[in-house]
C-alpha cells in the first residue's frame, strides 16, 4: 500500500512539474525575444540557444528571480532503444528530466518537439507528420501520457488561422487516432498561444500541449 501511495504521489508531483515546464519555456522565450538576439532560421539552433542561454542557465535564472524547479533540459536526445539492431528509433529536440529520472526511473521525463511555423503548407504538414505523428505512433515515448509540441513562429502570421490549417492536415493524416483537434486553451498575449489536443496512441490516452511563440522579430 505504501509503495502504491508513493508511486501516485510521484506521478502527481511530476504532472505538476509539467505546468511549471510550460511556464518556464514561455518566460524564457519572452526574454529571448526581449534581448533582441539574432537567430538563424534553423530549428536546432533556435532550440539550442533557448536551452543553453536561458532554460539551463543558472545565472540567468537567478538574475531574473525565476524560481528553480528540479528540471534540466537536454537537447537532441535519442528515443526508444531497439535492442535488436542496437540503434534508436527516434531523436527528439528537447527532453525535460527531473530528479525522478535521475535517481529512480529512466523512462520518467517529458519531451518538447520543436517545429518551425511560417504559415506555409510544407511546415504545417511537417508539424503534423514529423511532430505530432511521432508521439501518436509511439516513436517518441509519453511516460506520463502528455508531452509538448513547440511551434517556433518564424514569420509574422495569424497563428489562429494557421492552426485551423494544421487541423485540416491533422484530421486527414491521423484519422481515428484523433480524439480532439488542436483547441485553443490560453492566449494571454500577442506573442504566444497555447492549444491542446488528445489522441488514442496504441490504446493509451495521449495529450499534447501545443505552444506557439512568435520569434519572427529575431529571425534572420
Amino acid at each position: 500500500m505504501n509503495r502504491f501511495l508513493n508511486d501516485n504521489l510521484i506521478f502527481d508531483y511530476e504532472n505538476g512539474l509539467f505546468e511549471l515546464i510550460i511556464e518556464r519555456v514561455l518566460k524564457c522565450s519572452k526574454k529571448m525575444v526581449e534581448d533582441n538576439v539574432s537567430l538563424a532560421n534553423n530549428e536546432p539552433k533556435i532550440a539550442a540557444h533557448l536551452v543553453e542561454t536561458y532554460l539551463n542557465n543558472d545565472k540567468f535564472l537567478n538574475e531574473f528571480s525565476l524560481p528553480h524547479i528540479p528540471i534540466r533540459f537536454d537537447v537532441e536526445t535519442s528515443e526508444n532503444y531497439n535492442e535488436y539492431n542496437n540503434s534508436y528509433v527516434g531523436r527528439t529536440d528537447i527532453r525535460a528530466v527531473s530528479t525522478t529520472w535521475l535517481f529512480s526511473n529512466k523512462e520518467a521525463y517529458y519531451l518538447i518537439e520543436c517545429k518551425k511555423i511560417d504559415g506555409g503548407k510544407r511546415l504545417n504538414r511537417e508539424y503534423v507528420t514529423e511532430g505530432i505523428q511521432r508521439f501518436v505512433s509511439g516513436k517518441y515515448s509519453s511516460y506520463y501520457g502528455k508531452n509538448i509540441m513547440f511551434g517556433f513562429v518564424v514569420k509574422n502570421i495569424n497563428v489562429c488561422e494557421n492552426v485551423n490549417k494544421i487541423n485540416t492536415i491533422h484530421a486527414d493524416k491521423l484519422g481515428k487516432s484523433v480524439k480532439q483537434n488542436l483547441l485553443l486553451s490560453k492566449c494571454e498575449s500577442e506573442e504566444h498561444w497555447i492549444y491542446s489536443s488528445f489522441y488514442d496512441s496504441n490504446g493509451k490516452n495521449l495529450e499534447l500541449c501545443h505552444l506557439f511563440y512568435d520569434f519572427s522579430s529575431i529571425i534572420e
